[in-house]
């Protein structure tokens, strides 16, 4: 018969008495030595206590099933190494065994076979560090792991007490590090006695002091050996889980799926646990059919149900995809500003803000001060010098983020080692906030986390922070805040190491945006929070006191029509997969053909000729894709680009049209910003003032007009 290992570090209890780090802890300076870490003693807990409660729901259904004391604890010899090639040699073991490859021995020294009545086949499940170690033995690449189901695992033990050079707690447990989680599992006097060497050791390599990513961790991250992973992999997590986080699934899924490796993913709205069962969804009977289906041969269909299964935010009712992220999502950037009673601070500009653009009418510098003790709770919550907030307009309608959102903010720090933390928030109608999710950054790991750079107080850094990812749904009327902080207090408990009170950071917003993942990406997000035109950048011409007093020269306008909106940028051709030709040259008052691809037949069509821009008209190709457009007579000669826009103002296509005259003469392109230099008779120095496109919006379609001044 086929075989279910539950293996688990957990069997002979655990010792009571263990050392947790402080939290409060000073943070290290990096001008200083790395402090030695240290551990304190533990007490046998007595007799231990072994769970078996699912034996019969594997045995009633023919599985053998099998409760194996993970290595150095309980009954187990050895020490407990924690997830490195050790432990990972010890799982392959119990599959070589149970495949007949191996005899194994009882305590007296006699043989143990399982050929008897082992199929050789074998499938391991298990919950949290249970089900980290069915992921482990996938990564040897043992033959007869047929299937595993680890529930809220890890794959990586780095980003479990780090993120982004930080120490960050796993929820609930402030001040857990691994050396005091081994000696937690050191449950009796002969385990304390042979393995207390390895709290010590660790409490050394773990790095505690600097958080950075070192060989020690490199040892427990799975991706390392992901290439050697066969083994059909349904996973389960909890959308909730501040414990296992949810990346450390949703990472692992991507990584064999990319790697044609059957894998599942289910996503429940709770935290660490098992999923539930309710509405269509029954989670025992899902297991029962991936074991049956891989380990008896069972046609069940399992492996061509909907590869992923999310439970809905009302927790009744399952949505079942093909893929996760949901299929239509990507990345939309929000930029941010001063938000006023009537003006979002977080705001999705259409086109893009330019890179450095300015924040139009407010300083765009803002600070708050930690004072290293308000919880995340309180600060979302009440108005608050501990952070900044910033927050989008009403959603018109639901709005779903699936994927990795991400930070790009431009920050200076007033000390040498501050905390840096982020929230995305669903701001309900109540005003109540919810946690979406979180990033946590050490500023000294801003370029590396193998390595540190120095902090400057008062120097602005670009820093890019990733957020956990997230599977989340912002219903209609509610707002999507983003919140910048130091110390992450949860609840009572430093999430952080406590920072030191005082500590300022402040942001540079013209230089600062999110991207975040939206379903239907950037059209679901402008019709959920609207859009705006970015500020241009505010250009003061320098005053210039001329010799002579001269009549100022009057140049007349010139005569275009207000049309449709003028873009902000000039196209660069390529920049779309569509397809946009006309003549390489022309003349001033020529009449030429634009041809557009497919996807532009039947639409009406905007044209613009760059660099002025000067409107073409509107017009909708034929059935070829050609349309006719006159250009200006006042066009300069040089070089020009012609872009062709739909509608709603996104750019189709462009091309490149040389603009000469009737001898064939062409002038250098001048581009966007050039002025020709004007000379007057007589020989007087004139200051000529620079003619500035101001942009104005139509209240009929929010676009904008360009005039000449």
């Amino acid at each position: 018969m086929p075989s279910v290992v539950h293996m688990s570090p957990y069997n002979g209890g655990f010792n009571t008495e263990y050392f947790l780090h402080d939290m409060k802890q000073k943070a290290w300076d990096p001008s200083q030595p790395v402090p030695v870490g240290t551990i304190g003693t533990v007490k046998d807990t007595g007799s231990p206590s072994n769970n078996r409660s699912n034996s019969a729901f594997y045995t009633d259904r023919g599985f053998a099933y099998i409760s194996v004391d993970a290595l150095g604890t309980n009954e187990s010899t050895g020490c407990p190494t924690m997830l490195d090639g050790n432990e990972a040699a010890s799982t392959k073991a119990v599959v070589d065994w149970l495949a007949g490859r191996t005899v194994g021995r009882d305590t007296t020294g006699n043989e143990s076979r399982s050929n008897a009545w082992s199929s050789g086949k074998v499938g391991m499940t298990g919950v949290s560090y249970d089900g980290t170690l069915p992921i482990l033995a996938s990564t040897t690449g043992v033959p007869g792991l047929e299937a595993v189901v680890p529930v809220s695992a890890l794959t990586n033990f780095y980003d479990y007490y780090r993120v982004g050079g930080t120490v960050v707690e796993p929820e609930g447990y402030p001040g857990e590090d691994l050396d005091n989680y081994v000696s937690a599992l050191l449950s009796t006097k002969k385990l304390q006695g042979s393995c207390h060497y390895l709290a010590d050791d660790f409490a050394k390599k773990e790095d505690r002091a600097t958080a950075q990513y070192s060989d020690f961790w490199a040892e427990r991250d799975f991706f390392k050996n992901v290439d050697k992973v066969k083994t059909p992999t349904l996973l389960a997590a909890g959308l909730a889980d501040w414990n296992v986080r949810l990346d450390q699934s949703t990472e692992w899924y991507q990584a064999l799926k990319e790697r044609n490796v059957p894998v599942k993913l289910v996503l429940h709205q709770y935290a660490h646990q098992t999923p539930p069962s309710s509405g269509d969804f029954n989670w025992r009977s899902l297991i029962n059919k991936w074991f049956s289906h891989y380990l008896f041969g069972v046609d069940n269909g399992v492996e061509k149900n909907s590869e992923v299964s999310i439970q809905d935010q009302n927790k009744d009712t399952w949505k079942y995809v093909s893929s996760w992220p949901l299929p239509g999502s990507s990345v939309t950037d929000l930029n941010l500003r001063p938000g006023t009673a009537d003006k979002p601070g977080l705001v999705a500009f259409n086109p893009a803000a330019l890179p450095g653009a300015p924040v139009a009418g407010s300083d765009p510098i803002q600070t708050l001060t930690d004072d290293g003790k308000t919880s995340h709770q309180d600060l979302s919550a009440n108005q608050s010098d501990g952070r900044l907030l910033y927050s989008s307009n009403p959603a018109k309608e639901d709005i779903t983020l699936s994927g990795f959102a991400s930070a790009k903010l431009n920050l200076s720090f007033s000390t040498l080692a501050p905390n840096l933390s982020l929230q995305l928030i669903d701001r309900g109608t109540d005003g109540k906030a919810k946690v979406v999710t979180r990033a946590w950054q050490d500023p000294q790991n801003r370029e590396s986390l193998t390595s540190s750079t120095a902090v400057t107080p008062g120097t602005f850094y670009a820093m890019e922070l990733p957020f956990i990812s997230t599977q989340y749904v912002l219903a209609k009327d509610h707002k999507l805040e983003l919140m910048v902080y130091s110390t992450d207090v949860d609840g009572k408990n430093c999430a952080t190491l406590c920072g030191k009170a005082g500590t300022k950071i402040s942001i540079d917003l013209s230089k600062s945006s999110i991207s975040v993942p939206f379903v239907g990406g950037k059209v679901q997000a402008f019709k959920a929070f609207g859009s705006e035109v970015p500020p241009l950048p505010v250009v003061t011409p320098p005053v210039v006191v001329p010799p002579v007093v001269v009549p100022p020269v009057v140049v007349p306008p010139v005569d275009k029509p207000t049309t449709p909106t003028a873009p902000a940028t000039v196209p660069v051709a390529g920049q779309t997969g569509n397809t946009v030709s006309a003549p390489a040259t022309a003349r001033p008052g020529q009449t030429i053909n634009v041809t557009v691809s497919a996807a532009g037949i039947g639409q009406k069509l905007d044209t613009w000729l760059f660099s002025d821009p000067y409107f073409l008209g509107s017009n909708t190709p034929a059935a070829d894709g050609s349309y006719q457009v006159t250009i200006p007579a006042e066009v300069p000669v040089g070089q020009h680009t012609i872009g062709v826009y739909l509608q709603d103002g996104m750019l189709f296509g462009s091309t490149t049209l040389t603009i000469g005259t009737d001898t064939g003469q062409v002038l250098a392109n001048t581009g966007v910003d050039g002025a020709p230099n004007i000379l007057l008779a007589g020989g007087a120095a004139l200051a000529v003032g620079i003619l500035i496109p101001v942009l104005r919006a139509a209240a009929e379609t929010s676009a904008l007009i360009r005039k000449h001044l």
